[in-house]
């Protein structure tokens, strides 16, 4: 039977009690044998949920592992691009054609970085060349809530639940 239907047959057994359509040692039996089930159905659950933690904990390491092998493997090819670059900097030349692949020199598409000199302020230059960002203190006012004091434009909201197995 699944949890489902267990717990609707649970729900029809108290309804029917609160009708009085049942004695009070039958409905307890019935109640006792349904919980007894549900319980058995929880505990198949939890065996399921902590299989599947378990799966999410290797699949964490192994993401890890992958993460690791694919950032050595970029920084090999940033090294030998490199290489080659250098090599056909000092050659003086632009492009070399090999039997299966050509390599080649050219400038990067797009604008041209924009470089700000070294120790200059953003208050040092005119206005049109400044942002101004504003943003909340978040935990300034969560102190003035947590404190008691009411803002008009703020408040703090409910927690919510989890649920937890152990």
């Amino acid at each position: 039977m699944t949890l489902y239907s267990l717990t609707v047959q649970m729900q029809e057994i108290l309804d029917m009690a609160e009708s009085g359509e049942f004695d009070e040692e039958l409905i307890a039996n019935t109640l006792e044998g349904v919980e007894g089930e549900i319980e058995d159905k929880l505990d198949s659950y939890g065996v399921i949920v902590n299989e599947l933690q378990d799966d999410i904990d290797k699949l964490d390491k192994e993401i890890k592992r992958l993460t690791a092998k694919k950032k050595t493997i970029t920084g090999s090819i940033e090294y030998l691009k490199k290489m080659v670059m250098f090599t056909m900097e000092q050659m003086a030349t632009k492009k070399v054609k090999g039997e299966r692949f050509t390599w080649s020199i050219q400038k990067n598409g797009g604008k041209a970085p924009l470089i700000i000199n070294e120790g200059v302020l953003a208050l040092s230059v005119p206005e049109r060349f400044q942002l101004v960002d504003f943003d909340f203190d978040k935990a300034e006012i969560r102190k003035a809530l947590e404190d008691g004091e009411e803002l008009d434009f703020a408040h703090l909201g409910e927690r919510g639940e989890s649920l937890r197995l152990k």
